[in-house]
């Protein structure tokens, strides 16, 4: 499964955009908050959901983790689809709001977004409120920024992005950046399979 692309935009639509990655087009579907994040002809990083079905493969793509978090939490729902969920994402005004509203129950706010009837604001109450717990969003957001200071630094450094994606998926993350590139540094030590 295709997890994370980087590659030069081609193209941004209505909902999709065209990432050429190493002379391959990929079409992505992704929110209009993803879509705002990258401009055609620079170098984008999208993390991707794929979608595989009898009749089609379809990528999802997200500027951000905490983004791409949300919307898989969104098609666990019952009755959410890919579809709704980045519209659900689109038209809130920010993912912690909507994340406000599920947890403060606020069924009005919710059916105010495209695609919202009772009913489905009910649901998305009932699946994820206390879900996602208290400060996720900020936790997540902290640790992107954590993230990127860490692959500029191990950039500087020599190592290559790919392996440096690698070992950052795996280090225990403990909101103490002096600690994560130790951590990243001992995978990335020669003999380790990573060199």
């Amino acid at each position: 499964m295709i997890a994370f692309l980087k590659g030069t935009v081609k193209e941004i639509n209505e909902d999709t955009a065209i990432l050429d990655v190493n002379g391959v087009g990929y079409e992505v579907y992704s929110s209009s908050k993803t879509l705002k994040d990258i401009f055609i002809s620079e170098r984008a990083e999208l993390w991707i959901h794929t979608q595989v079905r009898e009749d089609a493969i379809k990528l999802f793509g997200f500027s951000s983790i905490m983004e791409k978090k949300l919307f898989l939490a969104f098609i666990g729902i019952n009755g959410i689809g890919p579809k709704m969920a980045l519209a659900l994402i689109s038209s809130a005004p920010s993912l912690q709001e909507l994340l406000k509203m599920i947890e403060e129950e606020d069924i009005n706010s919710l059916t105010r977004l495209p695609r919202v009837g009772k009913k489905s604001a009910q649901q998305i109450i009932l699946s994820l409120k206390g879900q996602l717990k208290e400060g996720w969003l900020e936790q997540n957001e902290k640790q992107l920024n954590t993230r990127k200071s860490l692959t500029t630094a191990l950039l500087n450094l020599g190592f290559r992005s790919g392996e440096i994606r690698s070992v950052l998926d795996q280090i225990k993350w403990k909101d103490n950046m002096e600690e994560e590139l130790k951590q990243a540094l001992s995978y990335l030590q020669p003999g380790n399979g990573y060199k």
